[in-house]
């Protein structure tokens, strides 16, 4: 049995969740939790999220319980270096419960600004979810996790082309 994680940032998503895990999020138990002494802010370089310390803080996330370990490996594959999971204890309405959170490591700078998904999504989650589509469906079992990092700029690429084809093909139907 696996401990639940704690989503503070895009693993909200449905589309970002299902492209990285596999499963729709509606087939987990999940239920709104927090995290007392931090906070959720913009790393410095991108539009993503970073746990940042603060005594006075209470990051809000999803506490999302039933991942098999093949999703957890999903999981751990799609973040990357950049992110890795650790183990903290977060607030829910049944009470405190131990959780996994995947945090930003020390390679990664905040920028201070606080990070919201709803701006998220408006601003960079399309773009997300296409590069999430394409990591999992392209590279997902044919390379190791310390490869993936080198792979992002292609991955980026690849996505940006995926949109310009959907965005084709609605605007085809359309006509």
């Amino acid at each position: 049995m696996h401990l639940p994680f704690f989503f503070l940032g895009t693993l909200r998503d449905e589309g970002v969740f299902r492209a990285v895990i596999g499963r729709p999020g509606a087939a987990f138990a999940q239920t709104a939790a927090t995290l007392d002494g931090h906070v959720v802010e913009r790393l410095e370089e991108w539009p993503y999220p970073r746990l940042v310390a603060r005594p006075d803080g209470r990051a809000c996330g999803l506490l999302v319980d039933g991942f098999t370990t093949a999703e957890i490996d999903r999981m751990c594959f799609f973040e990357s270096l950049e992110y890795e999971a650790r183990e903290i204890m977060v607030d829910t309405r049944f009470g405190s419960r131990r959780a996994a959170c995947v945090i930003a490591t020390e390679n990664t700078e905040s920028s201070g600004i606080p990070w919201r998904i709803d701006e998220w999504r408006r601003v960079a989650g399309g773009r997300a979810r296409a590069e999430a589509e394409v990591c999992m469906t392209e590279y997902y079992g044919r390379i190791g996790q310390h490869q993936i990092d080198g792979q992002w700029p292609e991955i980026e690429r690849r996505a940006a082309d995926l949109l310009v084809r959907c965005h084709d093909r609605l605007n085809a139907l359309a006509s």
